[in-house]
């Protein structure tokens, strides 16, 4: 049994038809194979693996013959965090205490 297709695509190096298939496992990235004639061992460009985001926008925008809709991109969850303070210094009795503790303090005091 061999490896499926899942569409075709021109191939940007040569124009000859490569075919497109989809990596098993967790990434199930898009790549394509570029040989003589499809099913074909005679390699021309050989196997092109372009598995980077804008690589993989390009696979799905240029293949023909698709059976699968592209998958979403993932997003990232929100976040419910609360946003982090600066922490406030804490005000000294001594000299140098007292004179870094009015240099921090907020003017709006």
């Amino acid at each position: 049994m061999g490896i499926e297709v899942i569409g075709t695509v021109k191939c940007p190096h040569c124009g000859n038809l490569a075919t497109v298939h989809e990596q098993k496992g967790k990434a199930n990235k898009l790549y394509y194979r570029c040989y003589a004639k499809p099913g074909s061992s005679e390699p021309r460009c050989g196997t092109v693996q372009i598995t980077g985001p804008t690589g993989q926008q390009w696979l799905r925008a240029n293949m023909a013959g698709a059976t699968k809709e592209p998958e979403p991109a993932p997003q990232a969850p929100e976040s419910t965090k609360e946003p982090e303070t600066a922490p406030q210094p804490q005000k000294k009795s001594a000299t140098m205490g007292g004179f870094l503790a009015n240099f921090w303090r907020n003017e709006d005091e």
